[in-house]
């Protein structure tokens, strides 16, 4: 169960409210307000969310698109030969445009311009295009509660 605590004055003396949490997995987690109704609000929707089963880790999308590209790539069971082109596609084109980009940063718009970037045959950036999706789609399969990951 979270707990809310009073945490250190602020800068201009206004009290804090720190809300203790435990994520899903386990972890310690914590948040920090300037009002005691906004951190009772957040306290009460965290706990919700972990008994719907739609808690979502606050720091999921935190991680730059290369590194979870690269772990992604990993994971695949790909023959050797198309882990090689993959890695090419992924390094010479995607990785100097979003590579340092967290995936929370990336938006749609990032992803078209991006694309029309690339000059380049309109089949090869289908394939791209079709990697970077396929990252996406790993990711939300990750991050996602296992409810939303299930067909009824």
């Amino acid at each position: 169960m979270a707990s809310i605590s009073s945490g250190r004055p602020s800068d201009d003396g206004s009290p804090r409210y720190v809300v203790n949490y435990r994520d899903p997995e386990g972890r310690q987690r914590r948040k920090t307000f300037r009002r005691k109704a906004e951190a009772v609000a957040f306290r009460n929707t965290v706990e919700a969310d972990k008994l719907r089963g739609t808690y979502l880790d606050v720091d999921a999308g935190r991680i730059s698109f290369r590194a979870y590209a690269e772990e992604w790539l990993d994971s695949r069971t790909f023959s050797p030969l198309t882990y090689e082109a993959t890695e090419l596609r992924l390094r010479l084109h995607v990785f100097p445009t979003l590579g340092h980009l967290e995936l929370r940063q990336i938006k749609p718009s990032t992803i078209q311009k991006l694309l029309r970037s690339m000059e380049m045959a309109e089949t090869y950036r289908r394939v791209i295009f079709s990697n970077v999706s396929a990252i996406f789609s790993a990711a939300v399969d990750e991050w996602s509660p296992a409810e939303w990951c299930t067909t009824t």
